[in-house]
């Protein structure tokens, strides 16, 4: 018997920048989990948006926009507005990581509930779910170390990956997980898996 659980996906930009965000939605729901997608103003116009993922915009004003930063820590932050007792946000990008502090800051955020690290800063802590949604190079250098912070059985979904990249990321994570075939939308892939 499967749990219906409650998942909020956050993304922003228009056209192939909602692909993934709208994979894994549609994968969710086709699980019987319900979803709802953040987003700015422009995004919710987009088409192609499954049919019963509910569209949040974005209050103005409550986060910062900065080039390469624009939802930086906005899953994190989501979460932790719903509930979450924590949340670690990781970024191999200074700037990124100044902007998810900022972010936080706006929506009240104490930065002892959302600690952010650089990569090699980032203490060992074990995760339920790791999410991930950067460029194949840094998740497949990465791997041995974002692979180390998932409890067993605890879940994987990362995306923003190229469908020419799809395998190779996968390759990266397949000695930590069982991963699921590779979803595949309009050239974007999503690669989820369960730790063993």
């Amino acid at each position: 018997m499967t749990i219906s659980r409650h998942y909020v996906l956050a993304a922003g930009g228009t056209g192939g920048h909602l692909i993934p965000a709208f994979a894994l939605g549609q994968e969710l729901i086709n699980r019987g989990h319900h979803v709802a997608l953040i987003t700015d103003a422009r995004g919710a116009k987009i088409p192609g948006c499954p049919d019963k993922m509910a569209t949040h915009l974005l209050p103005a004003g409550r986060i910062t926009k900065k080039p390469n930063s624009w939802f930086s820590g906005i899953l994190a932050i989501a979460a932790l507005l719903l509930g979450a007792k924590e949340a670690v946000g990781t970024d191999i990008d200074v700037q990124a990581l100044e902007a998810s502090r900022d972010n936080a800051g706006r929506n009240n955020i104490a930065d002892e509930l959302f600690p952010l690290y650089l990569p090699e800063d980032l203490p060992q802590v074990k995760a339920d779910v790791l999410v991930a949604n950067i460029l194949a190079g840094p998740l497949v250098s990465l791997a041995p170390q974002l692979s180390g912070l998932v409890k067993s059985g605890g879940r994987l979904a990362l995306s923003g990956i190229l469908a020419e990249q799809g395998d190779e990321v996968a390759a990266a994570y397949a000695q930590d997980f069982d991963l699921d075939p590779i979803a595949n939308r309009d050239g974007w892939v999503r690669i989820t898996g369960r730790r063993r």
